[in-house]
């Protein structure tokens, strides 16, 4: 399983069910306040800049969070505000009462000005920078009060979403989930019940650690941890289209370490597709840093392939030793020995010059592990069916006998690591 987030990216285009009221409200405001500034002015402007930030606040929910959109419109009118010139401000409420408008320059100042709005207002949403990073550090703030020493893992980063155990939902609701929090994803991905309990038991994925994010009562994204001993897994962490980009993978991704930490776990693992640039950004900024590349491979069948290991079957378990003595790197989550140990249909060959383990499924071999001269093992295995293999690393042997057999490179990850005694 590729570990997927959601992209800390902003949209390239800022909704302008967001941008317009954001632009219209304070120049209404101010024509109301021209024509009556002691009276129902007054009102009238209170009236349109709450209808204003309800409007911004229902608009930019699903895409940027509430507290994110009504705090980015404060600032960004107050910065508007107190960073323009006085007699701007003023040529556009006398412009707006109709002072100007009989020399047909009366729309100039008010339009100059909401797109004053709209330009600082897009640019607040989308970076989130300087005054405009106050509304998520300041919620992330608040919710870390309240447990100290949590390290900023927040059991709500959004204030209306609500993380339950992966237990919460049945498997058939877990299983409609995944596929929806990775529809449109870099790789095409659809998994169903029984393969969703295969991964659970092959990954060692803990459901009670794993978490569930719901909104108005509806699961909206998920994230799988793996445990063994102290080393964790993210085994696929997604949001539903409707609910990207507000927050909610990260709030997922820190609601899985703060699991994580409660079962004595002091790495977690992941890997993520190098294309993924926003996922990638938003695990470096949780504290990941990458340990190595990895490749997934793809090599074709070939019937008349003929090789020393034709005759080479021994036992998984015979294998795997003999991979053990000819190198002790370490292997990928998905192919380590935790993973072998889930598998009892696992086989082996053996040759004086390498071993490898494996999985068949009518013509599909899962190639689990390899070690020694790759090459003859895997004209092998070829014989057997198409043979895919997770998580080459780069600089692995195995990666130049599938390049030099004529083996296509599907995918190309980064391996990340985060120490969790450090954060």
């Amino acid at each position: 399983m590729v570990a997927r987030a959601v992209s800390a990216r902003r949209s390239r285009l800022t909704p302008l069910a967001v941008l317009v009221p954001l632009a219209a409200t304070p120049v209404v405001a101010l024509w109301a306040l021209e024509t009556d500034p002691l009276g129902v002015g007054v009102v009238f402007a209170v009236l349109v800049f709450a209808v204003g930030l309800m409007t911004i606040r229902v608009a930019g929910r699903a895409e940027y969070g509430s507290a994110i959109s009504i705090g980015t419109a404060l600032i960004t009118w107050a910065v508007a505000f107190l960073g323009l010139p006085f007699w701007f401000f003023l040529s556009i409420s006398t412009s707006v009462c109709g002072k100007q408008i009989e020399h047909g320059w009366g729309w100039v100042p008010p339009t100059v000005g909401a797109l004053v709005f709209a330009v600082v207002g897009s640019w607040g949403l989308r970076t989130q920078r300087g005054l405009w990073a106050v509304p998520r550090s300041a919620r992330r703030l608040r919710a870390r009060a309240g447990r100290p020493g949590d390290f900023g893992i927040l059991r709500d980063v959004t204030p209306d979403l609500d993380l339950r155990s992966a237990r919460s939902i049945t498997p058939e609701e877990r299983a409609t989930l995944f596929n929806a929090a990775y529809e449109g994803y870099l790789l095409p991905f659809h998994i169903d019940e029984q393969q969703l309990a295969a991964m659970d038991e092959a990954f060692d994925l803990d459901l009670d650690a794993s978490r569930v994010a719901f909104r108005d009562g509806e699961p909206v994204g998920l994230g799988n941890l793996g445990v063994r001993g102290e080393d964790g897994w993210i085994g696929g962490v997604g949001v539903v289209t409707a609910a990207r980009r507000s927050g909610i993978g990260e709030a997922l991704m820190r609601a899985l370490h703060e699991q994580a930490r409660e079962r004595g776990i002091r790495r977690v693992w992941l890997e993520v597709i190098v294309e993924n640039s926003g996922a990638f950004a938003l695990y470096q900024k949780l504290g990941y840093r990458t340990v190595r590349d990895v490749e997934v491979w793809s090599l074709p069948l070939s019937v008349s392939e003929r090789t020393d290991a034709d005759d080479a079957t021994a036992e998984a378990a015979h294998a795997h030793a003999r991979i053990r003595e000819l190198h002790a790197r370490r292997e990928p989550w998905q192919r380590a020995d935790g993973t072998l140990a889930n598998y009892a249909d696992a086989r082996g060959l053996v040759t004086d010059e390498g071993a490898a383990v494996y999985r068949q499924r009518g013509e599909n071999v899962q190639l689990l592990q390899i070690g020694g001269d790759a090459e003859p093992l895997l004209r092998a295995l070829r014989t057997l069916g198409t043979v895919s293999v997770l998580n080459v690393p780069e600089d692995d042997p195995a990666a130049a006998a599938l390049r030099a057999l004529g083996a296509a490179a599907v995918v190309r990850q980064h391996e990340m690591l985060l120490e969790l005694a450090e954060h």
